[in-house]
């Protein structure tokens, strides 16, 4: 699948980020060589079972641009999960629901002063890496059905999770707090 593809950008991300490591060693290198090996071997094989398809272009930077609106709106069923369509079609509703849970998150990573920067950033990359693969491909006939599919939510939903813990106060999350205690 499309999201597995940037599982070793996301490593790469967590040595930088959070454990700082260096790189460039010989056992690193290695393992990049077999990533990028298998990277190249995997987009082969995909082309190949696409072959003898629909004649229908599924790729591309058009439909990024199109699926643009993907990022609120994922957002908005993390924070508001109401009205989850099977199928789920834009709509203006989770569009600004995101583009509030945007602002939010913002303002409360500025105003928390127990923030780890490293670790903000590594939910939201996190968040933005494996949503990214998904924003560039677009099944056939999908403006006839749906826009995108929510299974592509959940493994994005853990950058979410990341960013909430690094923005809201850590006080609310210890045990000594009974109404966390009973969540």
């Amino acid at each position: 699948k499309e999201t597995a593809i940037v599982i070793p950008a996301v490593v790469l991300e967590y040595w930088l980020l959070i454990e700082k490591k260096n790189l460039f060693t010989a056992k690193n290198m290695i393992l990049a060589g077999g990533w990028i090996g298998i990277t190249v071997l995997w987009f082969m094989m995909r082309n190949a079972s696409l072959t003898g398809d629909i004649n229908v272009r599924t790729i591309g930077f058009d439909f990024f641009l199109l699926n643009l609106q993907m990022l609120p709106e994922m957002l908005s069923k993390f924070i508001y999960p109401f009205n989850i369509a099977v199928m789920p079609t834009f709509t203006n509703e989770k569009l600004i629901i995101g583009m509030i849970a945007i602002v939010a998150a913002a303002v409360g990573y500025y105003i928390n002063k127990e923030r780890r920067g490293n670790y903000a950033l590594f939910g939201i990359v996190w968040f933005l890496l494996f949503l990214f693969p998904v924003m560039f491909f677009r099944l056939p006939n999908a403006e006839h059905y749906y826009d995108y599919l929510d299974h592509r939510l959940y493994l994005t939903m853990i950058g979410a999770f990341i960013l909430l813990f690094e923005i809201l106060p850590k006080r609310w999350f210890g045990m000594s707090n009974i109404l966390m205690y009973i969540i």
